[in-house]
């Protein structure tokens, strides 16, 4: 076999794979461009008090309340979640109850704190058949569950 027909025969697959890629697309109802549904973030943290407008920094008085930061994104059967909430021990197992609640199968999940008062918690979860909600009524239940 020479250089010209090993270069030839390669050119050839390239091109049978790129119309395998293009009947796949097709064939799934989303091209790349589309396969992320939707990205969602509202509530950016925010700290409140009733009675000061600025937080003690020696922990006395109201303790300053977060309110959670919620980021949802969409990608066929996949869901990644991530919140930014108040440290709290009982903030991962209200998302993830919430999680299960709503139809969606966790894959995984992580928790890591940040500074003194915050939590990050990152979820994959792998969409059912009963899901029915859009990523705007996931980020609000998920809001409602953790703020509790």
């Amino acid at each position: 076999m020479d250089k010209a027909s090993v270069l030839e025969d390669a050119s050839n697959y390239i091109k049978e794979l790129q119309g395998r890629v293009k009947e796949l697309e097709g064939s799934s109802g989303t091209g790349r461009k589309n396969v992320q549904e939707s990205v969602i973030s509202i509530n950016r943290s925010r700290l409140t008090t009733s009675d000061d407008e600025y937080p003690s920094s020696d922990g006395s008085g109201d303790p300053c309340k977060i309110s959670p930061e919620i980021e949802v994104l969409m990608s066929g059967s996949s869901v990644l979640i991530r919140i930014q909430c108040q440290r709290k021990s009982s903030s991962v197992m209200k998302a993830l109850t919430q999680v299960r609640n709503l139809g969606l199968s966790i894959i995984s999940c992580s928790s890591m704190p940040f500074c003194m008062s915050t939590l990050l918690i990152n979820i994959v979860a792998q969409i059912e058949d009963e899901f029915r909600i859009t990523s705007t009524e996931l980020v609000k239940h998920l809001q409602l569950a953790i703020e509790l």
